[in-house]
């Protein structure tokens, strides 16, 4: 076992269809650099693994002859934003009024907002909560800008507000 210093990895998200060479599908050139925090072997020899984010970075393949494939990695810097406080803010009301819609479905969110929460890996634990198509996650970890991030959340939470609503949900007291 590697120390946890040395224990990073990336897992892109696969395209459809295949390589040049055809052998494998190919990957979204950005994904998430991670440090794995956790793994257990499972009976059947199945690692199952915990990852938490650092960076992202680009990617490029590089032949490898392993088991693995294998890329370099560059990381990807936000650009600068203006209105990403706003943008947040706008997040956090629309997440708190999910939550008094839906109650304890609401709790893992709402545990988020309440660690110290910037607009780099909370947002994206926000997203993953509560994206649950793969390219739309993409496309939240693709996007550079700050604030374009907390608004594809919002959107994200906007349609868990329209969803609880037509299951018939209403606001909550005191939440």
């Amino acid at each position: 076992s590697q120390p946890p210093e040395l224990r990073w990895l990336v897992v892109p998200h696969l395209r459809r269809g295949r390589t040049a060479g055809g052998m494998a599908p190919p990957f979204h050139p950005v994904a998430t650099l991670g440090r794995m925090v956790q793994s257990a072997e499972q009976e059947d020899g199945v690692y199952l693994i915990a990852v938490a984010g650092s960076q992202r970075v680009r990617l490029t393949e590089i032949p490898s002859d392993g088991p693995f494939r294998q890329a370099r990695i560059e990381v990807l810097p936000d650009v600068p934003s203006s209105d990403v406080e706003r943008a947040m803010a706008e997040l956090c009301q629309a997440a708190m009024a999910w939550a008094r819609l839906v109650g304890r479905e609401a709790d893992g969110l709402l545990a988020l907002f309440g660690e110290p929460f910037a607009h780099g890996e909370g947002l994206y634990r926000v997203g993953d909560l509560l994206m649950t198509d793969a390219d739309a996650r993409q496309g939240l970890l693709e996007a550079r800008d700050p604030a374009a991030r907390a608004r594809r959340v919002l959107d994200a939470v906007a349609d868990q507000i329209i969803r609880a609503h037509a299951r018939g949900a209403s606001p909550r007291r005191g939440a």
